[in-house]
Parts: structure tokens; C-alpha cells; sequence
């Protein structure tokens, strides 16, 4: 596997449970719970224990909690604010600074309301964006909505909302 963006060896490896620490930075949860849903996950697959390192989930942990940290401030920007550095992620699996350089791309990630079969979900899509990040946050927020709308559309459900977006350069 080609090195990650910047990750040590281990963080690469404990990529695996990335869903995982992504979920335990999202919700706080403890280390002692992290560490118990790693368990889980490895034991699903059949694994007897994880396999990954403390530093190596640590590191990733960290990358979770800027991805929410800039999340945060993108939802605290006024509509009519450019996106900056601030409030844009480098996520652990982005590609490495020399593609990202030279063929810029960036996605909003951000959870999606929708009803289906009369039942109302929420679920994380991702909208995915060519170029460098050159918008407002209210014309981002309303490209987010539009791309939400079309991919109800196509999928046969209603469309609610999206909210909790958090903007990625990879």
C-alpha cells in the first residue's frame, strides 16, 4: 500500500478501523469504549485481536478530532464567508501533497435526511468536488443541498435535509 498522507506505518495500518475512531472522535466517546468498538470490529472479521498499535490509533484519533474541530467552525460560518483553510480537512486517506497539488479535489461530507417507504433516515453521503475550494460557505452549503436533492431524487426517496458538513481536501 503506498504511504498515506504524512501517517506512520502504524497509523497506516490501523486505517482499518478508521470508521471506528472517526465515530468515537464524532460522539466523544472514551478511549476505553474506542478501543472496545476496535475489539468488536476485529472480532467481526474474525480476528483474535486487533493488530493495531496505541500511537498508531492515536494518531488517527487526532487527524478525527481536526476533521471535527474544522467541521465545527465551517458550521459557524456566515453564508456569505469564503471557506478557508480553517474549516477544511486533510482526511488520513487523502492523496498524497504532490496529486492533491496537482489535480485539486475536495468533498463535503455531511449527514442526509431522506424518507423512504414512509420511514425517516439519516445517512452519511459524501458529495465530491473537482478543483480548489474557491466558494462561500452559503454557495457550498447550497451546491451540498442541490447534489442531497438529486441523489434522493435518483434513489426514489424525499429528500429532507443535510446537515453536519464537514469539508475534506483529498
Amino acid at each position: 500500500m503506498p504511504p498515506r498522507h504524512n501517517l506512520s506505518p502504524d497509523a497506516q495500518k490501523a486505517l482499518a478501523y478508521w470508521g471506528v475512531i472517526e465515530l468515537a472522535a464524532e460522539t466523544r466517546a472514551t478511549t476505553a469504549d474506542m478501543w472496545e468498538w476496535i475489539r468488536q470490529s476485529a472480532e467481526e472479521v474474525g480476528l483474535a485481536k486487533p493488530g493495531v498499535t496505541v500511537r498508531g490509533v492515536q494518531e488517527l484519533r487526532g487527524r478525527a478530532g481536526q476533521i471535527q474541530e474544522a467541521a465545527r467552525k465551517f458550521g459557524l460560518l456566515p453564508d456569505s464567508t469564503r471557506v478557508r483553510g480553517e474549516h477544511v480537512a486533510v482526511p488520513p486517506w487523502a492523496r498524497d501533497p504532490g496529486a492533491m497539488k496537482a489535480q485539486p479535489k475536495f468533498a463535503v461530507r455531511f449527514k442526509h435526511t431522506f424518507t423512504e417507504g414512509g420511514i425517516t433516515k439519516v445517512e452519511w453521503r459524501t458529495s465530491v468536488f473537482t478543483g480548489k475550494i474557491n466558494h462561500t460557505a452559503g454557495r457550498l452549503r447550497s451546491d451540498v443541498e442541490l447534489d442531497a436533492q438529486n441523489m434522493a431524487a435518483k434513489y426514489n426517496t424525499e429528500h429532507g435535509d443535510v446537515s453536519d458538513l464537514q469539508v475534506l481536501e483529498f
